[in-house]
């Protein structure tokens, strides 16, 4: 199973990356965890997710679509509800849709 991290920041990887490896162990599934990083802000994370959908959907490099995509960003003064719709905007038509699974 492959799971790409496509965050904003260092802080938000360090969350996420060793909480997504729990749950797999958990769980009991081998995980191969690749981390995509825009790294520069909030605006360019967005961008940047739209560029990463493109280039998995074509194949390009080792990038192919993932088991899993996990997507952390601030909301930067936004409500939860609107930093989501903002992020769901960037998704990609043509890859498998996720599945909403946050946390509380």
């Amino acid at each position: 199973m492959i799971a790409d991290i496509f965050v904003e920041d260092r802080a938000h990887e360090a969350f996420l990356r060793p909480l997504v490896e729990r749950l797999a162990r958990e769980e009991a599934k081998e995980l191969q965890v690749r981390i995509r990083s825009a790294r520069v802000g909030h605006g360019r994370a967005l961008a940047e997710l739209s560029l990463y959908q493109q280039t998995a959907l074509k194949g390009g490099g080792d990038l192919t679509i993932p088991d899993l995509l996990v997507i952390g960003i601030d909301g930067n003064c936004d409500s939860f509800q609107a930093a989501r719709k903002k992020v769901q905007a960037k998704l990609t038509r043509g890859l498998p849709r996720p599945r909403d699974r946050r946390l509380p």
